[in-house]
This record gives structure tokens, C-alpha cells and sequence, in this order.
């Protein structure tokens, strides 16, 4: 995350801000098509979400969500969809927690 907030300078104050507003309208779509295929039990729908969003959350620091998306792509990818779930919820929490950091740093 770091590395990203040095990338606002002078010239482009408003980068990390967008970054963070966009990043969070992709999660909340992402997070809604996750639970639409949980409950469909669609194990890839769950996989191509959660792959997606994991390689957004790793691109503004968000490790330990990152982390909880590649189990929820495991899950998608091997089952049991009965986890999915439990682990949607858990990533539900980590991004609320990486919104409130992101939000901060953005100022």
C-alpha cells in the first residue's frame, strides 16, 4: 500500500483516492456475484469472482483479504460449497477493515 500512496505526487493528487473508490465499486460487485454463486452453488462463478477480486485486493495492499480469496478459490475450484459461505462473510470482514485503512491513507 505503500507503494502506491508514493505514487500520488504533485502532478496527480487524486490517484490513490480513485484507486480506493474504484477498487471498492469492483469488491462490492465481486462480493455480490460471490454469495449470488454460493447460493446457486456455482462452483465456478465463485472461482472467476473471487479470482478477480483477489488480484484486486493484492494490487492496494489488501494481503490477508487477498489470502481469504485464494481459500474461497480453492472452494470454488474443489469444494465443499458448503464453506463458501462462512468464507464470504470472513472476506466481507476483511475488506470493511481494508476500506476504513485505504480511505485513511487516501486523506
Amino acid at each position: 500500500m505503500e507503494a502506491l500512496i508514493d505514487l500520488c505526487d504533485d502532478e496527480n493528487p487524486d490517484f490513490f483516492r480513485n484507486l480506493v473508490g474504484e477498487f471498492e465499486r469492483h469488491a462490492e460487485l465481486r462480493l455480490a456475484e460471490m454469495k449470488d454463486a454460493a447460493a446457486a452453488r456455482d462452483g465456478e462463478g465463485l472461482y472467476r469472482s473471487a479470482h478477480s477480486l483477489r488480484g484486486s485486493a493484492g494490487n492496494v495492499g489488501a494481503k490477508h483479504m487477498a489470502s481469504l480469496l485464494a481459500d474461497l478459490q480453492r472452494v470454488g475450484h474443489e469444494g465443499p460449497l458448503e464453506r463458501a459461505t462462512g468464507l464470504i462473510e470472513r472476506v466481507e470482514g476483511a475488506f470493511r477493515s481494508s476500506i476504513v485503512l485505504l480511505a485513511e491513507a487516501a486523506g
